[in-house]
């Protein structure tokens, strides 16, 4: 689940969209999108490159300064190949990011590590090592995020 709080830079906002990019390329489109506080709009999905835009419409219309909070959980098919890492990439400034990943009881990652990148196509940096709980699940807390590409990756058996 994915939850955003949005604050309008002017007036008549009333959609935010999501762009997400899948590790398999063919999998770009969700089968099923999930949305609290809001409801979804249109998704436009390119197997080609794996990315996907996903239309969030907002519960209201804001005016500039006011704020929404918007969460979204996207559900995709099946695959064989296991997902190594979650990203965000961020083009300007964040008060705060938090990312929590849980993983299946029966299939927990041997490593865990929050990592950040000046840009998507700069070497990663590992940051720090993340626990994985008795919850199964590691988290990392950020402020005053930089621009950038921020997560967490992991190592499988």
């Amino acid at each position: 689940m994915v939850s955003h709080v949005l604050r309008a830079e002017a007036d008549g906002v009333d959609r935010w969209l999501a762009v997400y990019r899948a590790d398999e390329p063919a999998r770009a489109a969700p089968v099923d999108v999930l949305v609290r506080y809001g409801r979804l709009g249109r998704v436009h999905a390119c197997p080609d490159s794996g990315y996907c835009v996903i239309e969030l419409i907002l519960d209201r219309v804001l005016n500039a300064g006011e704020t929404a909070i918007i969460e979204y959980e996207l559900r995709f098919a099946d695959s064989d190949v296991p997902t190594e890492s979650y990203d965000r990439r961020l083009r300007g400034n964040v008060h705060q990011y938090v990312l929590q990943v849980t993983f299946d009881p029966h299939a927990l990652p041997v490593r865990c590590e929050q990592f950040q990148q000046r840009d998507a196509n700069a070497p990663r940096q590992l940051v720090r090592p993340l626990w994985i709980g008795s919850s199964h699940s590691a988290h990392m807390v950020l402020t005053a995020c930089a621009p950038g590409v921020h997560g967490m990756c992991w190592e499988w058996r």
